[in-house]
């Protein structure tokens, strides 16, 4: 099996033997599970329970988290 594209957010998968093609799984919405985080408030161990997924993958996923330092205009 080879990854092979995606058809909309799901990942297709091919077979080396037989050629046919298989759909795997939906994957999450990175932006999605930032919100959640911030605009949210749950914790990782909640996070993870809901897009079934570890506390770490949910870890890695905020890492990529941009931070906005808002000055003040006097």
């Amino acid at each position: 099996m080879v990854r092979n594209g995606l058809r909309g957010r799901t990942q297709r998968y091919k077979c080396n033997d037989c050629g046919r093609r298989f759909d795997g799984g939906v994957r999450r919405d990175k932006a999605q599970v930032i919100t959640d985080y911030v605009e949210g408030k749950q914790t990782l161990a909640q996070l993870a329970v809901k897009y079934g997924v570890n506390e770490k993958t949910i870890r890695r996923d905020l890492e990529g988290m941009r931070y906005v330092h808002k000055i003040a205009k006097y």
